[in-house]
């Protein structure tokens, strides 16, 4: 029988995606593994908002909180302090106040554009650092010998129990994401222009918290919703095609594909930038195509939307390739072997 383990998880905040899906989500997986996990996350947020006003008294309140948090009131007793992220956005403050051992969960190349070594400093202190993918682990094994890859876990049953039927009268090319980020969907506008104006069936849908403004794509052309919670799977499920644009550059080498990994979960064949752990994603298997410009968006759609055996053995591979790699029962099962290790 193993030795139950009781964790302080640290995190970003009640609705910050990396603290819903690095941690929060594992818990319960983590608990049948004997895995305590008692869960600080950040009331005023780990980030600051838009606006001068606004960032002078997030940062007072984001301050008092934590040094309340962790100062002023006894941490409970527990055998690691899981840190998803800085306490407070782009500084090293209370983390050195933190019960020991640390273990510092990183999915983001937060290390890029700063020059008060926030990161590394975190990383000093830590026993472990769990990084989400190989670009992170090769920057933080400089300052940490300690280091866990652990992607970002999908939980595949939230898939399998999402019964929606595709539509009959569309094909559904899902884009889903926060609309910070839509300025890498609208760089392949023009290929998505030219799919939908070709294959009149054709439809890209768009989830996110706020309406894309396209500047080629037309009114008919897009279908637009809201994400919330009720539709965070069957959305997926519900479509036909998955796509992932991102920049070749050093921030999107940080990105764990956490977007691309939901749509296979979904059994969509997908259609990604071949950038970073995208790229890596796709050699584990035959579960879409990577796309560098235009052309090869245009393409690779087109292949997908031509062939219903492509669509299905697609799908098919990505589904298995999360599932045996990806799931939360697997990553939760790293998790705890990163604890003990950290603890021994």
């Amino acid at each position: 029988m193993r030795n139950k383990i009781s964790v302080n998880a640290f995190t970003t905040g009640l609705v910050t995606p990396s603290a819903r899906y690095r941690v929060r989500q594992l818990i319960p997986y983590l608990k049948e593994q004997d895995v305590e996990v008692n869960e600080f996350y950040s009331k005023s947020g780990a980030y600051p908002p838009p606006g001068k006003l606004n960032q002078i008294q997030w940062a007072a309140s984001n301050l008092t909180e934590n040094f309340t948090k962790i100062l002023l009131k006894d941490q409970p007793k527990c055998d690691v302090s899981w840190l998803q992220k800085p306490l407070f956005s782009k500084h090293f403050t209370f983390e050195r106040f933190l019960m020991k051992p640390i273990v510092f969960d990183v999915d983001d190349a937060i290390f890029l554009g700063n020059t008060n070594g926030f990161a590394e400093k975190i990383a000093l202190i830590s026993e472990r650092i769990i990084c989400g993918n190989n670009y992170l682990a090769n920057h933080f094994s400089k300052f940490n010998k300690n280091i866990d890859i652990i992607p970002t876990a999908v939980d595949i049953s939230k898939y399998d129990n999402s019964i929606v039927e595709k539509s009959k009268e569309y094909f559904e090319i899902l884009w889903t994401g926060t609309s910070s980020n839509y300025k890498y969907l609208y760089k392949i506008e023009s290929a998505l222009k030219y799919i939908v104006d070709k294959y009149p069936f054709v439809k890209i849908k768009i989830i996110s918290n706020e309406r894309p403004l396209f500047s080629i794509l037309e009114e008919k052309d897009f279908l637009y919703e809201a994400w919330s919670k009720e539709i965070e799977f069957s959305s997926i499920v519900s479509a036909n095609l998955g796509i992932m644009p991102i920049a070749d550059d050093e921030f999107s080498k940080g990105k764990c594909s956490y977007k691309m990994l939901c749509y296979m979960a979904g059994k969509l064949p997908v259609v990604v930038s071949p950038y970073g752990m995208n790229e890596e994603v796709l050699k584990i298997n035959e579960v879409g195509f990577g796309a560098d410009s235009k052309d090869d968006w245009i393409s690779s759609m087109e292949n997908i939307i031509n062939s219903s055996d492509l669509q299905s053995r697609m799908g098919e591979n990505g589904y298995r390739v999360v599932l045996e790699n990806f799931d939360v029962n697997v990553i939760a099962d790293k998790v705890r072997s990163c604890f003990e290790q950290t603890i021994i």
